[in-house]
């Protein structure tokens, strides 16, 4: 998105209707520890704070390191992200509200991140780790289908792998309930032929 020229786009709307965009980070992979807390410095030098909006523009790493970044930022202690990850952290839990309005616009096939999750990794030591809370969960979220026409056949290929994969997963999930197993039927349903049709035409790398 950054080098298609959306992202510039996105901030153009945003100053030309008269709100100040100040571009923190950008990202191409799972968000790691120093990315979180890199993010956090930089948003707490620009005064960041309850009442500003945090916007994520991308998929689910952008949204991740924007949702963990916007629930430390308001925090009174400034100890590392990793202090607050779950089977991590020894240190306080996260009790404060993201900064206001925190927003995602997601770019995938597969929805919106609008769990309590942020997933945040480290290759030293190596872990994969959620920072969660119910604060993070979004008050609401918009989806705009829209958004995906323009990606290309193969990421709405591996994207629409990924919530098929997610869709089996919790059909055969041991916690798996009749409800989560018809909303699982259901969407495989829909999810199967329409990628087929999405990607017919599509030439692969």
């Amino acid at each position: 998105m950054e080098s298609n020229g959306a992202l510039d786009e996105i901030v153009g709307s945003l100053q030309a209707a008269g709100v100040e965009a100040i571009r923190i980070e950008t990202i191409s992979r799972e968000p790691l520890v120093v990315d979180v807390d890199r993010c956090v410095a930089v948003l707490r030098n620009r005064n960041a704070g309850a009442g500003d909006l945090l916007l994520a523009i991308g998929g689910g790493s952008a949204i991740d390191l924007a949702k963990a970044a916007g629930a430390l930022v308001t925090q009174d202690s400034t100890a590392s992200i990793l202090d607050y990850l779950e089977g991590v952290g020894q240190g306080p839990q996260n009790r404060e509200y993201p900064p206001a309005g925190a927003g995602h616009a997601d770019h995938r096939r597969d929805g919106e991140r609008s769990d309590e999750n942020a997933v945040i990794s480290s290759y030293d030591p190596p872990f994969k780790k959620s920072l969660r809370s119910e604060l993070m969960v979004p008050r609401i979220v918009l989806v705009d289908p829209e958004m995906a026409v323009s990606v290309p056949p193969h990421v709405t290929a591996w994207t629409g792998m990924d919530a098929i994969t997610q869709l089996i997963e919790s059909y055969m999930s041991r916690r798996a309930t009749a409800a989560t197993q018809y909303i699982a039927c259901c969407g495989l349903r829909y999810a199967v032929p329409s990628l087929a049709e999405a990607c017919r035409s599509g030439r692969f790398p």
